[in-house]
Parts: structure tokens; sequence; C-alpha cells
């Protein structure tokens, strides 16, 4: 139920592989090295839920020829990049982030095991940075979804943020 709330702009599919993924990664990954997994199978995981909801974004933005269209990761970073669709509230370009975890993408999902515990650290700056966060932020903005209260209504109630104030475009580089 909890990442129900969290994410409530994401696909029921991928939250249940986002809770799955969580728990491996928590049980398996970070908490006992006697019982270790290997890393390419939590960046399949979490690359999968990426590709999806980006591409279910390029769906929703209802850009000229991109109707029932699933693209590839390679596809879907250069249009992310070019049609300039970015996520709110994370402090990165969505395409930078596409870009970083290509190769990673690719190798994970073609079987190959030699991903690194470096290598999955790349993804989990970005997963740590609030990436499913604010993938679900924009899918909810697509949708014209707006869950009560909002951020701007929470900082006019308590008087701690000015709207101003709660924007980042100015941390995205």
């Amino acid at each position: 139920m909890l990442y129900l709330t969290q994410y409530p702009g994401l696909e029921k599919s991928s939250i249940l592989d986002l809770v799955s993924a969580d728990v491996i990664e928590k049980e398996y990954y970070t908490k006992d090295e006697r019982f270790t997994i290997a890393p390419s199978i939590l960046m399949k995981q979490y690359l999968s839920i990426i590709e999806r909801e980006v591409n279910n974004i390029i769906q929703l933005s209802k850009l000229p020829n991109t109707e029932n269209k699933h693209y590839n990761w390679y596809d879907m970073k250069n249009f992310v990049k070019k049609r300039g669709i970015e996520l709110e509230y994370v402090p990165f370009r969505l395409y930078k982030a596409l870009d970083a975890l290509y190769k990673f993408r690719n190798e994970s999902m073609h079987g190959e095991t030699d991903i690194t515990n470096e290598d999955y650290e790349i993804l989990l700056s970005y997963k740590n940075q609030n990436l499913f966060m604010g993938l679900s932020v924009k899918l909810l903005e697509l949708k014209g979804i707006v869950i009560h209260p909002t951020v701007d209504e929470i900082g006019e109630y308590t008087g701690l943020a000015p709207k101003s104030a709660l924007s980042n475009k100015d941390i995205k580089k």
C-alpha cells in the first residue's frame, strides 16, 4: 500500500516490480554479504520499470508519431533529449540519466552478468535522487491527475515555503 501511495502515477505492474526489486536489494544486496545477489538482476528489474514508464510518458505527451509506439532504450533516450522531456523535482536531466544507464540496460537485458557493484551504484544514485518519484509525478501531470493537498497547498497552509521556492528548475544540469 505504501508504494501505491508513494508512486501513484506508475502502472501497477511497475509498482509490483519496484517493490520486488527494493525487497531483493534490501534483503540480499545490502544486508548480508554471505547472501549476495548479482547486481545485474537488480539492474534488469529497475531498468525495465524505467523503460516502461518513460515509454508511457512519451505516449501520454501526445507528440506526433508516438501513438502505440514502443521505443527501444536507444531511441527512447534520443527522443527524450530531442523533445526536451523532463521530470520535475529531480536534480538531473532525464535524458542524461537514460544515457548513463543505456549500456547497463543492454547488458542486463541480453544476459550479460558482468555488471559490477560500481555500475549498479550509478543506477542507485538516480534512484536515490527520486527517479521513480519523478516518473510518477510526470505521469500524473500528463494524465491530468492532481493529488491533494499539493506541495503548493501545503506550503501555503504552513507558510513555510513560498511558491517560488518550490521549483527546482535552477538545479538541473
